[in-house]
């Protein structure tokens, strides 16, 4: 659960809010584990309890991807004044890089620290 929610924070929020300032949007900082702590708990525990029952990792992951691509998008679009196709090419940008990196940290790299030689 921790890694899922840190990791899905850079990705979802982190991420979107450096490009949104990048883009010199006036954008407030909202990070839902500390500002909405008890409802993002939830939700990933629930989550986690999803995935160990039911024992399937495909269908949820693409799920996943699909929210997080939405969630990085609506974060930059929801604080926009601004809309031209010129922004729109960055935003996808932006957001290609937001899921990508975390998403092969997620995949890769963290459960790499948890193999034992």
């Amino acid at each position: 659960v921790s890694g899922a929610l840190l990791i899905g924070s850079v990705s979802d929020v982190i991420f979107p809010h450096i490009g949104a300032v990048l883009l010199n949007n006036d954008i407030h900082f909202h990070l839902p584990l500390i500002e909405e702590t008890a409802q993002t708990m939830f939700f990933a525990i629930v989550g986690s309890f999803v995935g160990v029952i039911t024992k399937t990792t495909k269908v949820p992951h693409l799920l996943h991807v699909f929210l997080s691509v939405f969630a990085s998008l609506f974060y930059l679009l929801a604080f926009t004044s601004v809309f031209s196709a010129f922004y729109l090419f960055i935003s996808f940008f932006i957001v290609f890089i937001a899921v990508i990196i975390p998403c092969c940290l997620s995949d890769i790299v963290f459960p790499l620290i948890f193999i034992k030689k």
